[in-house]
């Protein structure tokens, strides 16, 4: 695995805390994780939720007429929801995240 810390793809999203809350931010691919960095939390308050690639068993993506959503289930069967994604970005992130994985095999 490359540990270089490199950024492949970086998009806007909201990961769905509750049914009812979800905190905007932004969804990271590194060539070793994702990382969700929350971008509207008052100063003290950062939420930042890492997924090393080697823990995460799916990565799933529902289209919307607008926008996606996308479903990581890591390697304890938690699912993590990040939803109001712009629909290419989302096809994007996704598609990038499976090429990098392939290349991991």
């Amino acid at each position: 695995m490359n540990f270089d810390n490199k950024s492949i793809i970086s998009i806007y999203a909201a990961q769905q805390i509750f049914t009812a809350q979800a905190i905007p931010g932004i969804l990271t691919l590194y060539s070793d994780k994702i990382v969700f960095n929350a971008t509207d939390l008052k100063k003290g308050n950062n939420l930042t939720n890492t997924f090393e690639i080697n823990n995460i068993c799916k990565l799933n993506l529902h289209r919307g007429l607008l926008l996606s959503k996308i479903y990581l289930t890591d390697s304890s069967n938690e699912i993590w929801n990040f939803k109001h994604i712009n629909n290419n970005d989302a096809k994007s992130f996704l598609s990038k995240y499976n090429a990098l994985v392939s290349k991991l095999k």
